[in-house]
C-alpha cells in the first residue's frame, strides 16, 4: 500500500482530534460558525498542505477544496478544509487499491 506524500498519519489523526473538537463547538448555538480563528487564508493552507500556491491555484479551480471569497480574499473553512482533504485522501487510497488489484481508472489529480 503506497502512502500518501502530502499528509502524514499524524497529521490525520491531529485533523481529526481538531475535528472532534469543532463538532462539539458546532453542538452550541451560542458560537458562530464563521470564527475569524477556524478562517485560514491560501498562504496557510499552502503552509498546511505543503503545496505551492500555484498548486493550490489548480486545486481550487478543480473545486478539489471548498472556499469563501471575502473582500476578495480567498478564505478556507478550517473543519470544511480537512473535510476535504481526509476525502481526497478516502479516494486516493481506494484508487490506489482499485489500481494495484489490476483496475485501471483515471487519475483526477489530488
Amino acid at each position: 500500500m503506497r502512502k500518501l506524500t502530502f499528509i502524514s498519519e499524524a497529521q490525520v489523526r491531529s485533523i481529526f482530534e481538531e475535528l472532534r473538537v469543532l463538532q462539539a463547538q458546532l453542538q452550541t448555538v451560542s458560537e458562530p460558525f464563521l470564527r475569524r480563528e477556524d478562517l485560514l487564508t491560501e498562504q496557510e493552507v499552502c503552509t498546511l498542505l505543503r503545496v505551492s500556491p500555484r498548486t493550490m491555484l489548480r486545486y481550487r479551480k478543480a473545486g478539489h477544496f471548498h472556499y469563501i471569497k471575502l473582500n476578495g480574499t480567498i478564505l478556507y473553512h478550517r473543519a470544511v478544509l480537512y473535510c476535504d482533504v481526509l476525502l481526497k485522501c478516502m479516494i486516493y487510497e481506494k484508487r490506489s487499491q482499485s489500481n494495484s488489484s489490476g483496475e485501471s481508472e483515471e487519475s483526477e489529480g489530488l
